[in-house]
C-alpha cells in the first residue's frame, strides 16, 4: 500500500489584500508538490480552521491562541516590519 504524499497547508490570512494569480499558484505547486493553498478572503475569523495550517501568511493578524494551530511551523509577514505582532502570542 502506497502512502499518500504529505500535504503542506499554506493559509493566506484574510488581512492580505493580494490573491495569487493562476500562474503563481502553478509555480507554487511545482515548487512544493502537495501544497494546499487556503485562502480566507471574506470569511469571518471564527470560520477559519487553523488545525491543519503549517504556514501562515499574514500582515497584521496572528492567532490569539496558538493552540488553535498545532501544526503551525512558519509565520510569514508580508510587511517589512514586525512591530504589528510584537504584543501577540508569537512574540
Amino acid at each position: 500500500m502506497q502512502a499518500s504524499a504529505p500535504v503542506t497547508r499554506i493559509l493566506f490570512n484574510r488581512d492580505i489584500p493580494y490573491q495569487p494569480t493562476a500562474a503563481e499558484r502553478t509555480a507554487m505547486q511545482a515548487a512544493l508538490p502537495g501544497m494546499e493553498l487556503v485562502e480566507t478572503h471574506g470569511q469571518p475569523p471564527e470560520k477559519i480552521d487553523l488545525r491543519e495550517v503549517e504556514i501562515l501568511m499574514t500582515d497584521l493578524h496572528v492567532p490569539l491562541d496558538l493552540g488553535a494551530c498545532p501544526k503551525l511551523k512558519w509565520i510569514q509577514l508580508v510587511s517589512a516590519g514586525a512591530n504589528q505582532v510584537t504584543k501577540t502570542a508569537i512574540a
